[in-house]
């Protein structure tokens, strides 16, 4: 069975079959629970370190996939800070089109004295030979970055991962601005308001 949360935090089923963890058909509906953390949380590295460790607990021998973004680079240095040190690997497509990604990632790699696996992969031909589609119903992956991925891992033959920490961090980035937006609306207003006032008051 493949965790996807510690302790199987998230659970997600099809219908109202608990047991059904593949779509049958195109009408079937998702269904989802998360639990809540029963301990006291800690500051955002703290949670970091402690996740990368018990990812490593469970799979000691994992590969973390590198793209290049801030995603996997976040979680390669909270790897570190717990004094991990996975192994990596990265996607390069033909004539270093995905350079732009990679390159950077490398040289930082590079310079943290670590090695990385370079796979290269052909994103044209996986699309116009159709084996996206094979893929994709295999796995049930609905997106091309999903599929792509899937297909690595299989001739990879190794615990991969990829983490995405940044969704929470955008929702607080955009919490954030949704309340520095609506105080200033608030602060608008009542200016507004105190200047009506004001003008009312002086021509009485």
């Amino acid at each position: 069975m493949i965790i996807n949360t510690e302790n199987n935090h998230l659970h997600y089923w099809f219908n109202s079959d608990r047991s059904q963890i593949w779509r049958h058909s195109n009408f079937d509906t998702t269904a989802m629970s998360v639990g809540g953390c029963l301990r006291p949380t800690m500051s955002l590295r703290a949670e970091l370190i402690r996740n990368a460790r018990s990812i490593y607990r469970n799979y000691p021998d994992l590969t973390l996939f590198m793209s290049g973004g801030l995603d996997s680079e976040m979680a390669l240095r909270s790897f570190m800070s717990a004094g991990i040190i996975p192994k990596l690997a990265t996607i390069r497509f033909p004539n270093d089109n995905n350079m732009y990604d990679i390159g950077p990632m490398i040289r930082m790699v590079e310079q943290l004295k670590l090695k990385i696996t370079v796979i290269d992969f052909d994103p044209n031909e996986f699309v116009q030979s159709g084996e996206y589609k094979d893929v994709g119903l295999r796995y049930q992956a609905y997106t091309l970055y999903q599929q792509m991925l899937l297909r690595v891992a299989e001739d990879y033959a190794a615990p991969m991962i990829t983490i995405d920490p940044t969704n929470l961090i955008f929702s607080i980035i955009l919490l954030l601005f949704l309340f520095t937006f609506v105080k200033l609306l608030f602060t608008i207003f009542f200016t507004k308001q105190s200047y009506i006032l004001n003008l009312f008051l002086n021509n009485t």
